[in-house]
């Protein structure tokens, strides 16, 4: 009898309950391997977005952008707590800091109602200077205009002046809170205090440009406040 010297091919036992695979030999997959470094392909229906328009991460806000969000959200609603903290915010952005990172959300949680001060020109134009105890590095108040040899934001006159809007907003904080950026309440235009005694956390604050870029409507949503880059630099 002539014996084969071929392998014999190995079966799976299919009957019963006991049926058992094959096991393979160490470094044999079964199967396709998965390739790495290729991009997963997406099941089901692509996502929707939740605001249209591009993204803009690391992107300097536009002037058209700016005369949008004043436009469509800052001035119709300057008589809001929300929208009129907004403004503030955005102004001092604006005219003051050179540079927003992460550890400066920190430094805009610990600013203080006393860190400002809000004076007149010996021509009658009023303007805001941050305290030098109150600057650091980044945060000088870079609006190309002087008063006393400091730097300073100067009134504008319009509905868009900064001065005017800071004052208001100074004027609607709560008397018992220290802290410049407060929890926004909800009242009427009528009520002497919008805002409560909190404060607004680092995170809220960090989100600011995000809420602007939706309420204004925008195309790009902004979602760093370091977009908005010094008037004067």
């Amino acid at each position: 009898m002539i014996q084969s010297h071929e392998r014999p091919q190995q079966v799976e036992n299919t009957k019963g309950n006991n049926s058992k695979k094959l096991k393979h030999k160490p470094g044999k997959q079964k199967g396709k391997q998965k390739e790495s470094g290729r991009p997963r392909q997406q099941v089901g229906p692509p996502r929707e977005k939740s605001h249209r328009g591009t993204t803009g991460f690391f992107q300097p806000i536009t002037q058209r952008d700016i005369d949008q969000i004043y436009e469509r959200y800052f001035l119709p609603n300057i008589d809001h707590p929300e929208a009129l903290q907004h403004k503030v915010f955005f102004d001092l952005m604006y005219y003051t800091a050179n540079y927003i990172g992460k550890k400066h959300q920190w430094y805009l949680c610990n600013l203080r109602k006393d860190c400002f001060h809000v004076g007149v020109t010996p021509d009658g134009r009023e303007f805001i200077q941050m305290l030098p105890e109150a600057q650091d590095e980044d945060w000088v108040i870079g609006s190309g205009i002087s008063v006393h040899g400091k730097h300073a934001i100067m009134e504008q006159g319009g509905p868009r002046c900064p001065v005017a809007s800071f004052k208001k907003y100074l004027s609607k904080l709560h008397p018992e809170c220290k802290w410049f950026f407060q929890e926004p309440s909800v009242v009427t235009y009528m009520q002497d205090m919008w805002y409560r005694s909190s404060p607004l956390d680092a995170l809220t604050l960090s989100n600011f440009m995000v809420e602007i870029s939706k309420k204004a409507g925008l195309q790009t949503l902004y979602t760093t406040n370091g977009c908005i880059k010094n008037k004067y630099r």
